[in-house]
């Protein structure tokens, strides 16, 4: 199984994301920020995107056109505004909120429920008793990860806490407009288009703040800029790592294990590493949990899963 090694590496790579990640929120200090550095790595995505584009041509591969057709890069563009304001800004600034690294990755791939729900509503697709359990040992992983909070407690959370639960809900939505779009793009031109949308739409979002606030600043710190380049970079070999693991014969659920459960081990070991983040009992328990929850979530269809498709609109 030679493509489990870019299921490790894409899981890794994502781990890079959340520390530089981290570096930009904490060295930034506002939304406004947060949207300057999405608007650099929407930048070197949008580019890296072209100049593949362009190499993929001067070598006669056959490439789809960087205007395919207007259903295609409508959807690149819908896929692009929901994955720049939450998953880039809304992200980044999370961590600007104080978020641990560790307890906010398993939180985001808490996405599984609300998008079990939307496959439930939109595609009829029934859950079985096994899913349903794996969904609930999540819930207790989750628990487990924010250090066994009691009901009287959950309140007093951090106020991270609820922001990052936005990622997880829009990032189901992000996953059902992929699914509902069905569209299969070239993965450089895929990138064009969502880096593209990403600067235009982080820029509207410091415009907007520009306009309503009276103490907007923008101090891009040589730290926050190498931040901002390092996340943008990371994006490029994160999609090679998917799109090479689904080439090299690895399946949907699989993948999700392996890739899932090295980016949630590699993220909560770096926090704690790096940034100083608290190892806690919870933090063992939640990630032992996480691995059960998927294992029955996917079932069956951990070995006869289909492939992804590579085009899928899935770049963040």
């Amino acid at each position: 199984m030679g493509w489990t090694k870019f299921a490790v590496g894409e899981g890794v790579a994502k781990t890079v994301s959340s520390l530089s990640g981290k570096l930009i929120g904490t060295t930034g200090g506002s939304l406004a920020m947060s949207a300057l550095a999405g608007t650099v790595i929407g930048a070197i995505q949008c580019l890296s995107g072209f100049m593949g584009f362009l190499a993929g041509q001067r070598v006669g591969t056959k490439l789809t056109a960087l205007f395919p057709d207007l259903r295609s890069v409508r959807w690149a563009i819908m896929f692009g505004l929901m994955a720049s304001i939450f998953g880039t800004v809304w992200s980044i600034y999370t961590f600007t909120l104080g978020a641990d690294i560790g307890i906010r990755t398993l939180l985001i791939m808490g996405s599984i429920i609300p998008g079990a729900i939307l496959d439930r509503i939109f595609w009829r697709e029934k859950m079985t008793a096994p899913q349903i359990l794996g969904i609930l040992v999540f819930l207790v992983a989750a628990w487990a990860m924010l250090d066994f909070p009691s009901l009287g407690t959950i309140a007093s959370l951090p106020i991270w806490v609820p922001a990052v639960l936005v990622i997880t809900f829009t990032q189901s939505i992000n996953e059902a407009l992929s699914r509902a779009a069905s569209v299969k793009l070239d993965h450089w031109v895929n990138n064009f288009w969502v880096g593209g949308t990403t600067v235009l739409s982080c820029l509207s979002v410091i415009l907007l703040l520009a306009v309503f606030s009276d103490k907007l600043t923008l101090n891009p710190t040589p730290i926050f800029v190498a931040g901002a380049m390092l996340t943008g970079i990371i994006v490029v070999p994160m999609i090679a790592f998917k799109l090479l693991s689904y080439k090299g014969g690895g399946t949907i659920a699989m993948k999700k294990i392996i890739m899932q459960g090295t980016y949630l081990i590699t993220a909560v070991l770096a926090g704690i590493v790096v940034y100083h983040e608290p190892l806690t009992m919870g933090k063992g328990v939640g990630t032992g949990l996480f691995f059960v929850s998927v294992a029955l979530t996917q079932g069956g269809k951990i070995w006869g899963a289909k492939h992804e498709p590579s085009g899928a609109l899935s770049a963040k």
